[in-house]
């Protein structure tokens, strides 16, 4: 009998130090989750906390809205006669970063620094239609031309390519509304009087992205709200105008402040291609 309480004791000690090991095991381990879990947080906390560049609000998208088929371009200058200036997009020396030129250079200067055979000639960098002829306080004309076969509409928004290109001289032939192809001579770079540029000296002002028309009950169409979106061209150029703009671009004096603008799309538009 005294055998058989002593092993009964003895079970129940081997048992109890089992669920003990257990317990201790158990808690071990839940301290170490907590631990764990906490790192994880902290980690996620501080990645949350970091400072994220933000898109200027002339440059956010309404709405989210859906993405456009790509377009292909083409530089809007002969090859032939090609440009050796370029003022990059994002700058802000000659385009402070305020509310009219929120994000600096909103597009792309080309430039002729000698250029003694006249006014250079200026091309269609993609088929569409004229949407807007707007002159300038020296006579010369902006064009917009929407790039209409690359279209999203939906029940509240109109999405379009458009690229805008200028001065371009009054003795230009096409009007608002004309089609106009790929490629197609729209006109002649203007040449700005001695005070603004020296003789033999041309430069055009180049563009791109996108126009939204956002339908409203407060601007039904044809109106709607117009959102301008503007893009870095460079991944939407075909292969032999972007190899050209990078070589250019490489050229010592191409342009002069690279130390601080080292692309050709720079600030909030370095990047942003869609």
């Amino acid at each position: 009998m005294k055998t058989i309480v002593i092993g009964a004791l003895v079970a129940i000690i081997i048992v109890s130090a089992v669920v003990g090991f257990l317990v201790l095991n158990s808690r071990d381990d839940v301290e170490n989750l907590t631990t764990t879990t906490t790192s994880i947080k902290t980690v996620v906390q501080s990645l949350d906390e970091q400072p994220k560049s933000e898109q200027p609000e002339s440059e956010k998208p309404l709405h989210s809205s859906p993405l456009l088929e790509k377009i292909t371009l083409n530089i809007p200058f002969d090859p032939e006669d090609p440009i050796q200036g370029i003022m990059p997009m994002g700058e802000t020396i000659e385009h402070p970063d305020d509310g009219e030129f929120t994000g600096g250079h909103p597009g792309i200067d080309f430039q002729w620094y000698y250029h003694p055979d006249g006014r250079p000639k200026v091309f269609a960098s993609a088929a569409g239609v004229i949407h807007l002829v707007e002159p300038d306080e020296d006579g010369a004309f902006d064009v917009t031309i929407l790039h209409d076969d690359f279209n999203v509409i939906t029940d509240t928004v109109k999405k379009t390519y458009y690229t805008l290109v200028g001065p371009i001289d009054s003795d230009f032939e096409f009007k608002v509304g004309d089609r106009i192809e790929a490629g197609s001579f729209l006109g002649y770079v203007h040449k700005y009087p001695p005070e603004k540029l020296p003789p033999n000296v041309y430069m055009i002002h180049w563009e791109f992205g996108f126009l939204e028309t956002w339908i409203s009950m407060e601007r039904p169409p044809p109106e709607g709200w117009l959102h301008r979106n503007r893009l870095c061209p460079m991944t939407y150029f075909n292969e032999e105008s972007r190899e050209l703009l990078e070589e250019i671009w490489s050229r010592p004096d191409s342009y002069e402040h690279k130390d601080q603008f080292p692309y050709l799309c720079n600030n909030v538009y370095h990047g942003k291609n869609e």
